[in-house]
């Protein structure tokens, strides 16, 4: 009986422990945790994006589809974090210390098929890919038809097609930032590409990465990435 007893004693000791480590790492860091459909046994990689690419990053393995990783962060601005299967399957997004993000994925395409919730940043990051991944859907269609016909005025049509729905794509981006002015997800929609596509080209709108400056810069002052984008104008007015 006494063994009973002590081992449910170890036990319940052991449980509690855990969830404290567990709440200590969450307040001192991000807490990722979630779900990836075909990915048994294979590593899931968080990298902490830095502005100068000198990036942080650790991995777990996923285990019956499930993963759980508390990642240290050392200030209380809002971070981005690269969530990746590896190079060319990985999506980016936003999270700051004390937040936890649960996740869904299937490995096919981590970007395409993620959905998130527990950080209104993280669920804007979210939205961007899903419209981005709209768009690259839409373009890789109309590169397929281009290269399949030789035909001029086909060629032509398409072209004219691809600039309408990079217009179209760039305008929801302009909207995107216009409705989100303090969160630093806007920063990722200004500098949005697809493969050499910039959608909103930076030597062009200096003027609206400026009032996004001054916005976040009101918002995280001692931010990294926000500091990164006022170096960045003041290199360009040096050019100037």
């Amino acid at each position: 009986m006494k063994m009973r007893i002590n081992r449910r004693i170890i036990g319940l000791a052991i449980t509690l422990l855990c969830l404290l480590c567990l709440g200590c790492s969450r307040r001192n860091g991000v807490l990722f945790e979630g779900d990836v459909a075909g990915a048994e046994g294979k590593f899931i990689t968080f990298s902490l994006i830095h502005p100068d690419g000198e990036n942080s990053a650790d991995s777990v393995q996923i285990k019956n589809g499930h993963f759980k990783m508390a990642f240290p962060v050392e200030d209380d601005n809002p971070h981005f974090f690269k969530i990746s299967l590896c190079n060319d399957n990985a999506f980016t997004t936003l999270a700051k210390k004390g937040e936890k993000l649960e996740f869904e994925a299937d490995a096919a395409s981590l970007v395409r098929s993620y959905t998130v919730t527990g950080s209104h940043d993280a669920e804007l990051m979210q939205q961007l890919d899903r419209r981005l991944s709209l768009f690259a859907d839409s373009a890789e269609i109309l590169m397929e038809w281009y290269d399949l016909n030789n035909d001029d005025t086909l060629h032509g049509q398409i072209e004219r097609a691809y600039n309408q729905i990079t217009a179209h794509h760039a305008a929801f981006l302009r909207q995107f930032i216009q409705e989100n002015p303090q969160s630093m997800s806007v920063l990722a929609a200004f500098y949005q590409r697809y493969n050499r596509c910039f959608f909103i080209r930076e030597e062009e709108n200096l003027d609206l990465l400026k009032t996004l400056y001054d916005s976040l810069q009101k918002q995280y002052p001692d931010s990294e990435d926000v500091i990164w984008v006022g170096e960045r104008l003041k290199e360009t007015a040096q050019q100037d």
